[in-house]
């Protein structure tokens, strides 16, 4: 089933597989995250325009937008929505990118490469609709590459986008599973008499 023509259905994620065999349409993945568990992320309907069809690149899907890209989504219950969390890649050059939350601006800045961002949302009074507009510059591929064939005219790449009310609600351990290592290394250490 296709999640653009489903009406608020609540999906329930209980690992990626699931969302690899969704086979979602034309934008990228929302994610309300209810708790900070992958079986409490409810699927968001969303209706988008701007973006090219779902590619899987290094086993995530991802979408290219045009240059300009709109999604509007809906939740099945009202929620003031705080964070909001967006995975975003750009070609070789930087791109200058302007996301805009319900017409707020919540980013303007450029991107190298692939950048996991965490964005605070402006206060809103609780509610079950949102949208999200991402403007960026765009490029050609067949113009960078030599060998490519691609016509397109691409912006961003942009991966899953999350939201929450809280920053908590979406803490991937495994982003920092390396750094808890180290500390507790660091910690085992101090606290191990020497001989």
């Amino acid at each position: 089933m296709s999640i653009s023509t489903a009406n608020r259905i609540k999906l329930k994620l209980k690992d990626r597989s699931t969302l690899s065999r969704a086979k979602t349409a034309p934008g990228p993945v929302v994610l309300y995250c209810k708790r900070n568990s992958p079986q409490k992320r409810e699927l968001a309907h969303s209706e988008a325009t701007g973006f090219y069809a779902t590619e899987l690149i290094k086993e995530r899907n991802c979408n290219w937008t045009s240059g300009r890209a709109f999604l509007e989504c809906s939740l099945p219950r009202q929620v003031a929505l705080r964070w909001l969390w967006v995975e975003l890649s750009s070609s070789r050059d930087p791109s200058q990118v302007k996301m805009l939350f319900n017409g707020n601006t919540v980013l303007e800045r450029k991107i190298k490469g692939r950048s996991r961002l965490r964005l605070r949302l402006p206060k809103c009074p609780p509610s079950s609709r949102f949208t999200i507009e991402i403007f960026s510059s765009t490029f050609k591929p067949y113009e960078i590459l030599t060998n490519s064939t691609d016509r397109r005219l691409l912006g961003v790449l942009v991966g899953e986008i999350r939201v929450a009310k809280y920053w908590w609600r979406n803490i991937d351990l495994g982003h920092y599973k390396y750094r808890i290592a180290r500390a507790i290394q660091r910690w085992r250490r101090r606290t191990v008499p020497s001989r």
